[in-house]
């Protein structure tokens, strides 16, 4: 019986050797990544370029790994390649290299990767509801603004305004809504509301763009009371920068004036817009020039102008504090009143 023992040892041996040769060898086959934290990952590396790697690892699935964290890569030639000897062992080795390269499974193409993970990142996109959407995709500001004075006469200005945009290097569209309301020892002298969307089709590594443009006002002071206005051109971006956006804009439409007064009007319009123009890290100025002429009447027009500082505060994140000044000329504007609209205003913006 002692004789079986040790044959049933010596086969447990042999196995242990069969499996532990064959580990080291699974290892040695794969790509070996070393990151700065000490951490070496095996693996097959599917794709490699400045940005880092993307590895397929056995228990981990495909990952990606930056630049920045990777010590080291040594690819499998390098495990692998045979030691100088003579000719017939090198030819041996060759052969056998040769072979564990077909055996080997082929990796996944990097198109079929790099779709893989596009398709996951557009199911989690749309996955999110609404208001994640619009938190993470729009760019938002709040403005309150508060001015008064006491004395012969107590005056208050109240200003509400929001303003929110997107941009995805295909579309641009941005969309403003401002309540401006102002009263002389508690009586009101002017209410005021105006709402203005604007989309923008952009073109690829060009400058030139198409655009709609829509516009609503609400003034008690005006004859007309109401006023509703389209147009649709194209535009032209001066320049684009990380610091500085500077556009000019041509179209055509018209204006809807109702309310005391029901009348149409069609007109052009030309100007340009400032839309950011970063001054220092805290400090940046944007402004806006329309000109609207009648196709009817060249002595009847209307110009829109603005001008605003924004100051990042300390106090809290997306905190600012602007300064601006916009008018509005109309030159049909009965000769009982004065041609200007003109404020000028200081407000807290919170942006989100």
């Amino acid at each position: 019986m002692r004789p079986a023992v040790t044959l049933r040892k010596t086969n447990l041996i042999q196995a242990a050797c069969g499996i532990a040769i064959a580990t080291v060898a699974t290892v040695s086959s794969a790509d070996t990544v070393e990151l700065t934290n000490g951490d070496v990952l095996t693996g097959t590396v599917v794709q490699r370029d400045e940005r880092g790697v993307i590895l397929k690892h056995d228990v981990l699935g495909t990952i990606a790994l930056d630049a920045q964290r990777i010590a080291k890569i040594t690819p499998q030639a390098e495990q692998t390649e045979p030691k100088k000897t003579d000719e017939p062992k090198a030819q041996k080795s060759d052969a056998n290299a040769k072979q564990r390269e077909a055996d080997k499974p082929d990796a996944p193409d990097t198109a079929t990767i790099e779709s893989t993970e596009q398709a996951a990142l557009k199911a989690a996109a749309e996955d999110r509801n609404f208001w994640q959407r619009f938190r993470e995709d729009w760019n938002s500001k709040i403005t309150l603004g508060l001015n008064g004075s006491q004395g012969p006469t107590d005056r208050k200005d109240y200003r509400v305004r929001f303003n929110t945009k997107f941009e995805d290097g295909r579309d641009r569209v941005s969309f403003n809504t401002s309540w401006y309301y102002a009263t002389n020892d508690g009586d009101k002298t002017q209410n005021q509301f105006e709402a203005n969307l604007t989309k923008d089709w952009l073109k690829k590594d060009a400058p030139w763009f198409f655009f709609i443009k829509g516009q609503y006002k609400f003034d008690d002071n005006r004859s007309w009371e109401n006023r509703t206005s389209a147009f649709g051109g194209g535009g032209y971006t001066l320049k684009k920068t990380e610091d500085v956006e500077v556009n000019t804009r041509l179209g055509f439409g018209g204006t809807y004036e109702y309310g005391a007064v029901d009348e149409f009007t069609p007109e052009a319009l030309f100007g340009g817009s400032v839309v950011k123009w970063q001054l220092t890290e805290r400090a940046a100025v944007a402004g806006e020039a329309l000109y609207y002429p009648s196709l009817e009447d060249s002595t009847n027009f209307r110009i829109e102008s603005s001008l605003e500082l924004l100051y990042k505060l300390d106090m809290a994140e997306g905190l600012a504090l602007k300064l601006g000044v916009e008018n509005e000329y109309d030159s049909s504007t009965p000769a009982e009143n004065t041609n200007n609209d003109l404020k000028y205003y200081g407000a807290i913006v919170l942006s989100f």
